[in-house]
């Protein structure tokens, strides 16, 4: 009788980048969650998301803001230099509004 081997092959699946043929442990989901990628692509691609964009934040500095604090609720949030909208705090809708002027590094030393 002749040896039959039984052959545990690891399936492979094609990357949706690049069309390479890999095993499941080197694929991932894109951002979208909707196509699986190869390790190597998810790379290329979360790099390239890095280079390009930037926190919808960057564009005020520090000093455009002014640090705001609600006496009533204890709410911490900025606001943008020069706002003309009616000052209340945005969790409780309070209007008793001190300016902050705690830093978070008067905060780790108070400890």
């Amino acid at each position: 009788m002749g040896d039959t081997m039984v052959h545990s092959e690891t399936p492979l699946y094609q990357c949706a980048q690049c069309k390479k043929e890999v095993s499941s442990e080197l694929l991932k989901y894109s951002r979208d969650g909707k196509r699986l990628i190869c390790l190597d692509c998810h790379t290329k691609i979360e790099k390239a998301m890095a280079l390009t964009s930037q926190p919808a934040w960057s564009s005020h500095t520090r000093e455009d803001r002014i640090k705001w604090a609600c006496s009533c609720c204890g709410y911490h949030f900025t606001m943008k230099k020069g706002t003309s909208v009616a000052l209340r705090c945005p969790y409780c809708g309070s209007r008793q509004i001190e300016r902050d002027s705690h830093s978070a590094q008067d905060i780790l030393d108070s400890v």
